[in-house]
Order: structure tokens, then sequence, then C-alpha cells
């Protein structure tokens, strides 16, 4: 079966994520080759390695003609079965158009619940949503990021799953990992791991931070990612005179093991599909706290909150009163909410092979 996948880029992020997590127990069974984006492909050694060709695109919003067509001669050629297209929005419907001309299956797969920055995009978006029904299949990573995108048309949700066999409560990496950092046993450490994007709200983590900090000096942030935004959050950092209270770690792969040094987990995200990042944080035992705009379906333990971006007061409170909770293994309730990727990946590879 051979399957052309399109929507990831250059930058690690939750798409780059949840896919690697599928196709390391799939690609026995399905032959994956890729397009590009922003002029790369996060983990193409890897896909490369392993026999897959990466397509270099031109520039969507610079070419839009070459785009499509290079895109349609590239399924044409290849003669793929399925072409999967993992999104955001609909701002990009031409690949959509394209795997029609070329008579191949189309998935979109809906990784969202709200459109990124732009307002373009966002006239884009509510102007292409018709075309999302000549998908021969339409995928949601929830229920939300699924009714958000194709409104009343039939979906199916593949959970953004993840290997709790990686993922989990392990003390000794935890007091290994805080040493690493510096961290002494009494730091309070607050983790976020997330593109530095507008939709990942960094600026709010921040000042929900500095006031933390006020109070109690042993507060420390501990923030994963890279992106565009990452620069201007330095310097708001080190304005707020916090540089040796905040730690950037940039993309790193062994994300598991910094997550055992947090104490606790936030995400204030202005809108999200489901982030995988959230689940990630459970599985590791983490107290969570999450912003209101996100599907209450990312809720599977005890240790979460839900907290308005309206009430920055509020946040504070419910940091203080959860980073001090213990930590449990929550193994068997990520398994039992249909979050272990080795129970959900085979619902995936049906969809690739089903003709």
């Amino acid at each position: 079966m051979r399957i052309l996948e399109i929507g990831m880029g250059a930058h690690l992020g939750g798409i780059e994520v949840y896919f690697h997590n599928y196709y390391k127990r799939i690609h026995d069974n399905c032959h994956f080759d890729f397009t590009d984006k922003d002029g790369g492909l996060y983990f193409s050694e890897e896909y490369s390695s392993n026999g897959s060709v990466i397509y270099h695109m031109p520039d969507f919003n610079k070419q839009p003609l070459k785009y499509y067509l290079t895109l349609k001669r590239i399924i044409k050629n290849g003669k793929y079965d399925a072409v999967h297209i993992n999104m955001l929005s609909l701002a990009n419907i031409l690949p959509v158009f394209a795997a029609k001309a070329a008579k191949a299956k189309v998935i979109i797969h809906s990784h969202n619940a709200g459109v990124p920055s732009g307002g373009l995009r966002k006239i884009l978006h509510f102007i292409n949503k018709p075309f999302a029904s000549l998908a021969d299949q339409r995928l949601a990573c929830s229920e939300l990021a699924g009714k958000w995108m194709f409104d009343s048309k039939s979906f199916s949700v593949i959970p953004n799953a993840i290997d709790t066999d990686i993922f989990n409560l392990n003390n000794k990496i935890r007091k290994n990992q805080r040493s690493a950092l510096n961290y002494s046993a009494d730091d309070q450490v607050i983790g976020h791991v997330g593109r530095f994007a507008e939709q990942k709200n960094h600026e709010f983590i921040i000042d929900i931070f500095t006031e933390l900090h006020k109070k109690n000096n042993k507060f420390k942030l501990l923030l994963i990612g890279d992106g565009e935004l990452k620069k201007s959050i330095e310097n708001k950092v080190n304005k707020a005179g916090l540089t040796d209270s905040v730690i950037f770690t940039g993309n790193i792969k062994n994300v598991q093991d910094y997550m055992q040094a947090m104490d606790l987990f936030i995400l204030p995200s202005l809108f999200e599909g489901l982030p995988v990042t959230g689940i990630e944080a459970q599985a590791c035992g983490l107290p969570c706290v999450f912003s209101s705009s996100i599907t209450e379906e990312l809720k599977v333990t005890e240790n979460v909150e839900f907290v308005s971006l309206d009430d920055k007061n509020k946040w504070i409170v419910t940091i203080e009163k959860m980073i001090s909770l213990p930590k449990s293994d929550n193994t068997e309730q990520i398994r039992a909410a249909g979050y272990d990727i080795k129970g959900t990946a085979k619902k995936l590879e049906k969809i690739y092979l089903s003709r």
C-alpha cells in the first residue's frame, strides 16, 4: 500500500509527533512517502533510512499554481493508493484537488479546533469548508476537532495516542533529570511543551509565571519547543528578570525524560484539537492545568483542571493548589481511555488498507 503523507514540516509540532508515533508501528505494512513544508521535514533521516521519498514542495503561499501542479504530478507518477492530508485548517485545499485529479483515495485529517493566526487563512478555511465532502475518508484527533472542521459530515476519531512504555511515571529518571537541570528538591517546576506560536499562548505563560515567582522564587519554568515566537518570549523573560528561573530547551527528542523533571504541566492554548502533550503529561503522572478552550476529552486522569483564560488569578491559585499534588502511575487509565498507541495503531492501519 503506497501512501503519500502531506501536512508535516521542518519544525516539531503536534502533527509531527502524532504521525511519528503511529508510523513506528505500521510502516512495515504500508509504504510512506512525504511532502515537506517550511523547507524540511522533521524525522526525515529516519523516514529516508526506511526507504521513504521526501518531496520538496514549492511554497503554497507564494506559488499556489506551481504547488498544485507539482503535487498532482507527484501523486500521479508515484501511483499512490491514498493521500493522507493532515490539516490544521482547510485554508490550503489544493492537496484535496490534486489527489482527486490523480485518482487517489483522499483522507482529510483534522488536527485542530480553531484557525491558526492570519485573517486570510480564516477566510479561506470557511470558503473551503464545502470541499471537505470530496474526501473518501474524514478523520479527526477528537470529536471537537471533527465537528469544527467537518460540521455535520461524518468522520472517524483517531486518538493522538502515545507509547505508555515510554511515557509513564519513572522516579529514577526524575531524579537524574532534575539533577541535570540543576533543580533542587524544593524547586517547584512548571512545564510546557509546544511550538512557539500564537496558538500556544506563551505570553500568557510568562505573565502567570511572573506573578507566581514574585510570591515564591522556588517556582521554575521549563519550556520545551521551538518556533517563530521563541525569541520574543526569551526577550520577555529577560525583561522580567527571570532568566535564571526559566529554561528553554528547544526541540528535543526525549520529551518524556524532561516531563519527569516537572511538578505540574500547563497548556493555556487559545484552541486545540486534542494536544498529545496533554496525554503524555498525564501518563507521566503530572497534575495538569489546561485552558477551558481545550476539549474536555483531554481529561483522562483525576488531577486535571480546566481554567478560563479570562481569569489569570484563578490560574495562579490553581497552580499553587495543584503543584504539590503527589504524582501517580496513570498507565491503566491512559490505556482504558484508548490513548495507548499499541491499541489504536491498528485502527489507522485498517483505514489505510481499506479500498
